[in-house]
């Protein structure tokens, strides 16, 4: 059944939220002993990440209904979402579970963090990521999706016959209907109309997403101390080296470009400077870290080296930067990459 002009209407998705991660974490002390408190104590992020979530894990084993016990992908997936408590990876996954149950050849999911748009793609090139509006709901504020049909001239068509050629938007809203942000998938080439069956499984998928998120944000904030550089506001280098492991694992996975540039200000004292051109040059997909006294670093997923040079042209349109560029190459691990950035940045200050 195709989708109907009156159901651009947004509607609720109405879930109860996980417990809080807090709580969850404090029963498990409770049921483990001091010896298990003392240990998450001295614990860091990462023995903390997977210490939780593996009590997520084994809580979705307890008290999953009997019918998610059968070998159903798409009840599985859609489980997987809200076991674990990484942001990027709860929305890696949501992406996972619409590319493999609903057939798209795109997706991009955009959620609210702290006020500013976090974002994860799959399938979209850098230029059809910087053309899509990042999360903004229809209009009027009750409309329960929003279909996109892209139009183009006979000769784009001729040229490039994999063009985007539909797409279908939802909200992930809270029970208290506050929207949490939004998922998009995107079809190529595709001639049969958008239907009710897209939009009920984007809905259902949204259904487990809101928890997934709302417990990746209280962990999060409780986190947020131990991550961030005072100075600049920017996540430190315990920070970076976290999300370049994610991002390198993520890149390996989806067959995706990634390219590490680091910058040193040209000036003493000019990082917190330079810390605020940067945040406002890149991409919501992009991830800026200080990891040095007078050094900064961007990771830039889905981005050739050719593109990061364009970022990095953006960047020095502001003032004097020396950077460092280096592109994912098949032998590398974080530590290669960064090395390898590192020393294309001492190289430029040395020119």
């Amino acid at each position: 059944m195709e989708l109907s002009a009156d159901t651009a209407t947004w509607v609720a998705v109405g879930v109860a939220a996980s417990a809080a991660l807090l709580v969850v974490a404090l029963l498990l002390i409770v049921r483990t002993g001091r010896r298990a408190a003392r240990e998450l104590a001295q614990a860091t992020v990462e023995e903390v990440r997977r210490y939780v979530e593996g009590a997520l894990a084994r809580q979705a084993g307890e008290r999953r209904p009997a019918e998610l016990e059968r070998p159903d992908t798409k009840l599985r997936r859609l489980s997987e979402v809200s076991q674990t408590v990484d942001l990027d990876e709860v929305l890696d996954r949501a992406l996972r579970a619409a590319s493999e149950l609903s057939g798209a050849a795109a997706g991009m999911v955009v959620v609210d963090r702290d006020g500013e748009p976090v974002l994860r793609t799959f399938g979209l090139s850098p230029d059809e990521v910087a053309r899509q509006p990042l999360g903004v709901p229809p209009a009027p504020p009750e409309a329960r999706a929003l279909k996109l049909e892209y139009r183009y001239t006979d000769d784009e068509a001729a040229n490039d016959e994999f063009r985007l050629s539909r797409g279908l938007v939802v909200p992930v809203r809270a029970a208290d209907s506050t929207v949490l942000g939004t998922i998009t998938v995107f079809w190529r080439r595709m001639h049969r109309p958008v239907d009710e069956a897209d939009l009920a499984f984007l809905e259902e998928l949204g259904a487990f997403l809101v928890p997934a998120v709302e417990n990746a944000r209280r962990f999060l904030g409780a986190q947020a101390g131990a991550w961030l550089d005072d100075e600049t506001g920017l996540p430190n280098r315990r920070f970076f080296e976290d999300a370049l492991h994610r991002e390198l694992a993520r890149a390996r996975r989806y067959n995706h470009s990634l390219t590490l540039l680091v910058l040193d200000p040209d000036g003493d004292g000019r990082v917190a400077e330079a810390a605020a051109r940067v945040s406002a040059a890149v991409r919501a997909s992009d991830i800026a870290c200080r990891v040095a006294r007078d050094e900064l670093a961007l990771v830039l997923p889905e981005t050739a080296l050719a593109d990061a040079e364009a970022v990095l042209r953006r960047l020095e349109s502001f003032g004097p930067v020396r950077a460092g560029l280096a592109e994912l190459a098949a032998e590398d691990d974080p530590a290669s990459l960064t090395a390898r950035a590192e020393q294309a940045l001492a190289a430029a200050a040395a020119a």
